[in-house]
Parts: structure tokens; sequence; C-alpha cells
């Protein structure tokens, strides 16, 4: 048999890379020939050959999954019961966002965004599922741009479908991933729409084909929130 190893995203995808990168790269160098790396993308299998050197021998490329079974679209009962527990206003278009605050997944402009796309459309409310320690910046962003009455948290929980049941929808902001990761698959298979960053390990996504999804740059808040207006026209 042979040691498996999957990176969930190379630390030296990162855009800006310094010391730190250059450390994990070092690492990961040497995991890549002592066993078998499971990539989840071609963007992460590119990475590992071209810049780490890993053997295609020692690489498989396996897409993250989603259980349809368990992710699909809700019932009108099910949606109206998710809105009702996170006390979602009557009326409101709501976006899901789901991060931490952290720099790979830029939380920042999604909170730029969608105070620029709230500006346009002022039926939007944000719903940021997210652990209770992000919340403190989170909230200090929200309170500096007035956009408390525009937000509602939601905690991780083991059943994060009524998250998705409760969106309209889904906004991504990273500035990096492994693959299509498992909450933006979940919410496609709840059959949300989605506005999301042509980042590495997602560079694909604007050519997959989705004909409810809108692609824009990292970090182009501008595009953005046209993305996330015109997603709440079109298709909500």
């Amino acid at each position: 048999s042979s040691d498996l190893y999957t990176p969930h995203a190379y630390y030296g995808m990162s855009p800006g890379r310094g010391l730190s990168a250059r450390l994990y790269d070092a690492i990961e160098r040497v995991l890549g020939r002592v066993g078998t790396t499971i990539n989840v993308s071609h963007d992460e299998a590119r990475f590992a050959m071209r810049s780490l050197g890993v053997a295609s021998k020692r690489r498989r490329i396996i897409p993250n999954p989603v259980e349809c079974r368990r992710f699909s679209p809700p019932t009108a009962r099910e949606r109206a019961v998710a809105r009702e527990s996170f006390q979602i206003p009557a009326g409101r278009v709501v976006v899901g966002f789901a991060s931490r605050w952290s720099r790979q997944k830029d939380p920042d402009t999604a909170y730029r965004l969608f105070e620029r796309a709230l500006a346009h459309d002022d039926r939007l409310h944000l719903l940021h599922l997210c652990k209770r320690t992000t919340r403190a910046d989170a909230g200090a962003f929200a309170a500096e741009s007035d956009l408390m009455n525009r937000i509602t948290f939601v905690d991780y929980s083991e059943d994060v479908r009524p998250f998705f049941h409760a969106s309209d929808v889904f906004l991504m902001t990273s500035r990096y991933e492994a693959g299509w990761p498992f909450v933006l698959i979940e919410a496609l298979a709840c059959g949300l729409p989605a506005v999301v960053t042509e980042c590495i390990g997602m560079s694909d996504v604007g050519m997959s084909g989705l004909s409810a999804c809108a692609a824009f740059p990292v970090g182009d808040v501008a595009a953005g929130a046209d993305g996330l207006r015109m997603a709440c026209s079109a298709w909500v």
C-alpha cells in the first residue's frame, strides 16, 4: 500500500508568496516524493508538478464530491422554515456567504461588494455562515459600514442545509482554493445561482457551462458587485 497525502490547497498557491510559502513548498516537495498525492483539481495538480516537482506517477486527481440525496433544492416549506429560523425579514433577497475571517477566503472583498450591490438593490441581505470568533472582525466592518441590520450570522453546525435553503444566491470570494470547495458544490446542488472568483483552483469555473454562475477576478469589488446584482435580477 502507498501513503496518501491530500494538501487541501497548497499554501504556496496563495497570491503574494513569502517566506512561509517557501517553507511549506519545501515540506510538501518532500511529501510529494514519499507517497501518493491526491489533488482535487487540475490547478492544484499543475502546481504540484510545476512548483513542487511531484511526478505524475505520484499524483491522482479526485474532485470533491457532493451527496445529492442530502443536498438538493428545498421545498417551499423547507425554505420558509429556514428563513424563519434565521429571522430573515420578508421580501429580502438572501446572499449566502460561508467563510472564516482569513486572507484566503477574503471576506473583506465579500463585505465591500455586498455593500456596493446593496446601494443598487435594497432587497439584499447577507447570511454569513461562520465561527463565532469570526463575528468580531465581521461585526466591526458591518458596524463601520452601517450594515448590521442587513447581516445575519449563522453558526456552523452538523447540518448546514438550512443555511443553503434560506439563501437565494451563493457568494464566494476566495483568493485560492484546492479545487471547487464542498461549500460551493453543495450550494449548487441546492439549486443556488453562484457568484464566485476565478481564483487558482477554480480557474475553470467560468468555462464550466453553468448557466447560473457569474465569475469575477479575485479582489475585484466592482466586478463582484455587478455579478451579484446580475444574479439577483436575472436568477432570483
